[in-house]
């Protein structure tokens, strides 16, 4: 992500002759965050760390900056899953599959990507990729009891054992 967000943050072109305490402060920061985002770690792990190098800001501006990172990675995830939703509505089913199917990958924390899949991959027979979506879901997801009853609930209807 482009530190676009907070202009005292952004990258300057010129060199200067020495860093002021603001950027001295600032960098090692930065190079963390872009550690994490460049990291292949799924999405909400990298979120999770973005919010534990949070706790560590020495200031508000600091604390904001970190957490506009850990927002935006947030956002990427909801947003797939707000346009996968439409996708479906638009009878373009394979498009709003690979959405939610990225969002599997990043971990998300929800129940709706997993709820979907599982429902979009069993009313096409592909029963193998519905139980896999389900115990992604039991693995990764946090979506309370009731959930999860409805999701081991369907596993057992549909023979897996565990």
């Amino acid at each position: 992500m482009a530190y676009r967000l907070f202009r005292w943050l952004r990258d300057r072109r010129g060199k200067a002759s020495s860093p002021s305490p603001e950027q001295q402060r600032v960098d090692p920061i930065k190079e963390r965050i872009l550690a994490i985002e460049s990291s292949r770690m799924p999405l909400q792990g990298q979120q999770a760390e973005l919010l534990g190098l949070r706790k560590q800001a020495r200031g508000l501006d600091e604390a904001l900056f970190i957490q506009a990172h850990a927002d935006f990675v947030a956002d990427t995830m909801a947003n797939r899953n707000t346009e996968a939703a439409t996708l479906e509505r638009l009878h373009r089913r394979e498009e709003a599959i690979e959405l939610y199917e990225a969002n599997l990958k990043d971990r998300f924390k929800g129940y709706f990507p997993y709820e979907r899949l599982r429902f979009l991959y069993e009313s096409t027979g592909r029963l193998r990729d519905a139980e896999r979506v389900c115990l992604a879901f039991l693995k990764h997801g946090d979506a309370g009891k009731v959930k999860v009853a409805q999701f081991r609930k369907w596993l057992r209807e549909h023979g897996h054992e565990g």
